[in-house]
Formats: C-alpha cells, structure tokens, sequence
C-alpha cells in the first residue's frame, strides 16, 4: 500500500525543464478537496476489493505561516485482512505560495512490515532533518542536504500536479528526487500520450496516460512498471492505477471527489440510448 498510495499521485514527477526551479504555482487544488479511491487485487483472474485511500487537503498556519495540512489515508478491508492487513498514513505541511515542503511524516503497518518517517525541511539551511524506523532497521536520525529539489511523497504528488502536460512529447522520460524510507531515490515517469477510460459507472474520461518503475518494496518488485491515467484537466486526478505485484496485479479505482478547484471538464458526456 505504500507503493500504491505513493503511485496514485506520483505520475508527474520531475521534468527537468519545470524542475529547475523548486517552486511552482498552484492551480490544481485548493483548502476543502477530498479524493476516494477502492484498491482491487487480482488473483487466478479474480479482482478482489482489498481496501480504500483518502485524500484530503485542509488549511493550517505554522508560526504564521500559511500551509496545506495533505493528508492520506490507507487501508485493507477487514475481510482482507487476514491475506495482508495494511494500515497506512502520510501527512504533510505544504508552503501555500511556493509548495515547497516545511514537514512530513509517515506511518505504516504492511503485514509483517513496519515503517515510520519524520522529516523537517529547513529551507534557509538547504538541509532536511529526518527520523526513521522499520521493522528491517532500528530508530535512526540523519541530516540530510538539499542539492536541488527533493520533496516527500505528497507534497511532490501535489506539486507535480501542476505540471503543465502540453508541453511533453510522447515516450519523453523524466525524474523527481523523492524521499522514501529515509532514501532519495529518482522516480522516473514516462508520458504516454492521451487516452479514454471508463471509470466507475461506465463515465468515461479523456485522460492522461503514463508509465513508471517501481520503487522495491513490500510488495512491488524493483523495475516492475504502473501505468497511470490522470483526468485531462485543470485538476490532473488520477482515475486508474494499475500496478504488478509479487502474486497477482492491483488497481486503484477512482471512487468519487469533493471540493474540486477547477471544473470537471474531462468528463465525457454519457450517451443515451434511445
């Protein structure tokens, strides 16, 4: 689910012309939005429902300071559970004017696995002060320096949303050095192209198409790809994660969204047949 969580909004990650400068302005969420989606697995050519994600996005003030308070939330169904229980919770303080990271941290219960990350971005110095635990390393504290841009999980989902698809070439590559388990590691995304899906309730979405690598984990292999199809819009949702896994494959399913900042406008009307 960590993999998973991350993979939902990590499809935009790092062109390098767009990262050059860390900051970027926001035009894709705002204070109030909420995202839902199911994660179904497949095994033996059954798709199973296993579990849910929640995104939401509040105001806060830190001395002052006026932030995004991101939040995401995941979890297996207890019918699912006993396969492979996860609990799972990301939280992150974003800058609202430059969407540069202030604060994240992260708790997650994957089977047998356990993972908790603090960081705290301290811009004026250029270095990140983090503390990390799992289940394969005990309590660590580490500083690390900041030679360039290096977000954590959500506020590099929220910052890459705001990325402008127009100006990519089909099969162009690129990376964002993000923060996982106390490691930078460069996510590389490919851009695919546009495409139709049918989503939940057979609406349909003309959307973006793209493709990444796997970060080795719990459940994902190194190297293994995702494919993500995020909404052709102002708002850049994802609608459709598909993802391999150890045994089987998973999917994120698009479920419903609150509180959008821009209209809904990769929405196909529905057909009525007559």
């Amino acid at each position: 689910m960590k993999s998973l969580v991350m993979c939902i909004y990590l499809f935009s990650f790092g062109i390098n012309y767009v990262f050059s400068q860390c900051n970027i302005i926001n035009s894709a969420f705002k204070s109030g939005e909420k995202i839902e989606y199911e994660i179904v697995y497949n095994w033996s050519f059954i798709w199973i429902p296993a579990g849910k994600v929640t995104f939401t996005v509040k105001s806060n003030e830190i001395n002052g300071r006026p932030v995004f308070q991101i939040e995401a939330a995941g979890n297996s169904y207890k019918g699912y559970d006993w396969f492979f229980k996860v609990r799972d919770y990301f939280h992150a303080n974003i800058d609202t004017v430059s969407m540069s990271p202030l604060w994240a941290d992260r708790s997650s219960n994957e089977g047998n696995y356990f993972s908790k990350e603090n960081y705290a971005f301290d811009e004026p110095s250029k270095k990140i002060y983090m503390t990390t635990q799992t289940s394969k390393s005990p309590l660590h504290s580490d500083t690390l320096i900041m030679n360039g841009c290096i977000y954590d999980i959500l506020t590099a989902a929220f910052h890459a949303r705001n990325i402008n698809y127009s100006e990519l070439k089909p099969n162009e590559k690129f990376p964002l050095w993000t923060l996982v388990d106390g490691r930078v590691y460069p996510i590389y995304i490919r851009y695919l192209g546009i495409e139709t899906i049918t989503g939940e309730n057979k609406q349909k979405y003309s959307c973006i198409k793209l493709s990444s690598a796997m970060i080795e984990g719990t459940i994902f292999k190194s190297g293994e790809e995702l494919y993500i199809w995020i909404t052709d819009d102002k708002n850049h949702l994802p609608i459709l994660v598909e993802a391999k896994i150890l045994v089987g494959s998973v999917k994120a399913l698009f479920k419903g969204a609150e509180n959008l900042r821009n209209p809904f406008s990769s929405k196909i009307k529905l057909e009525i047949n007559r």
